[in-house]
């Protein structure tokens, strides 16, 4: 089974990430994709959290994120972001990576690995991790990225690549690794139906949202809308399901109206 690229609107998804298209493979341009991407269309699981299972076919991500203007978690970001590289000519590799490797977690996370053509070095693209990686990564040993004010490296762990986050208290926590070793379609399917279906998920039964704004970090998870501002405080509030459609509206999420019943019926109570 191969990789969909042939349903690929390069213009509509170029729409609504407003860019202008490059038409480069440079490392620049994937700077700015990767920017873009991940401030125009948020994390979601609005669909899993209310008793749906995603569909991974490009065809029916793309309906979704781009033109209704929703947006979805990272099986879904990484369909639609490593079709839209693979189309503008980027080399890319897509793989499954281990989440919190020192408890250790499943292995339900998925980014992409690119080479671009002015670096020797391959890029981390993490558009679908959710936690404001607005920057690609070199995959370098000790290689440090500002991800809006946070510091994450990479560091290199017998076959794995390590993702960590500085912490307040100068510490590195892991947050996913990943060996380089190739993915399927199937892979995706397999730890897609995983994630959306199985109790045991974090994306099973409870709304789950980040999205960038105005230069923040905000999430919802379950009922509680986190901001977190430039000097790294958070301020909280609780969102009840009469509250619920103006803080998805607020949030980025276009939610038709059989949607948002859904979504509603399934809102846990605070």
């Amino acid at each position: 089974m191969a990789w969909e690229t042939n349903a690929l609107n390069l213009d509509a998804y170029l729409r609504r990430i407003s860019h202008p298209g490059l038409g480069d493979t440079s490392t620049e341009a994937l700077r700015s994709l990767v920017k873009a991407h991940v401030t125009a269309i948020p994390f979601e699981n609005l669909d899993s959290a209310s008793g749906v299972k995603p569909c991974l076919g490009l065809q029916e991500v793309q309906e979704k994120l781009v033109y209704r203007k929703r947006g979805g978690y990272c099986f879904e970001h990484v369909t639609l972001f490593a079709a839209v590289l693979d189309r503008l000519g980027f080399r890319i590799n897509r793989r499954l990576s281990r989440m919190f490797p020192d408890h250790p977690g499943s292995t339900t996370h998925v980014l992409v690995e690119v080479e671009t053509r002015d670096s020797d070095q391959k890029w981390l693209a993490d558009v679908g991790f959710g936690g404001g990686m607005i920057e690609p990564m070199p995959i370098v040993s000790g290689a440090i990225v500002d991800q809006l004010g946070v510091p994450h490296r990479l560091t290199r762990k017998d076959d794995f690549w390590q993702l960590e986050k500085k912490q307040t208290d100068e510490n590195w926590t892991a947050q996913h690794a990943w060996a380089q070793i190739p993915v399927y379609p199937i892979d995706f399917n397999v730890m897609n139906h995983y994630i959306a279906t199985c109790p045991d998920s974090p994306f099973y039964g409870r709304p789950v949202v980040w999205r960038i704004k105005d230069g923040l970090l905000v999430q919802l998870t379950g009922t509680t809308l986190t901001t977190t501002h430039a000097d790294n405080s958070e301020s909280k509030r609780n969102v009840t399901a009469s509250q619920a459609p103006e803080v998805l509206e607020s949030l980025g999420l276009h939610l038709d109206r059989k949607t948002l019943d859904r979504v509603l019926e399934h809102w846990p109570s605070s």
